[in-house]
């Protein structure tokens, strides 16, 4: 979120790159899914999608880690 607000599109996308590729192999299909679709929203700096999808992974993290 710290990132969203500093508008560091950059860095999200590139966390949300190393996350979707470790998910999957690590029992999270879903986790993954997220972490793609919030790449690729925040290659097209698309603010409320990302904060939207930010919300949902976090939501995804309470609920099953």
């Amino acid at each position: 979120k710290s990132l969203l607000s500093a508008e560091d599109f950059d860095s999200i996308a590139r966390t949300c790159h190393n996350l979707k590729g470790i998910a999957k192999p690590y029992g999270f299909p879903s986790l993954g899914e997220i972490a793609k679709n919030l790449e690729e929203e925040s290659i097209n700096k698309n603010k409320q999608n990302i904060e939207h999808l930010i919300n949902q992974m976090s939501y995804y993290i309470q609920q099953y880690l």
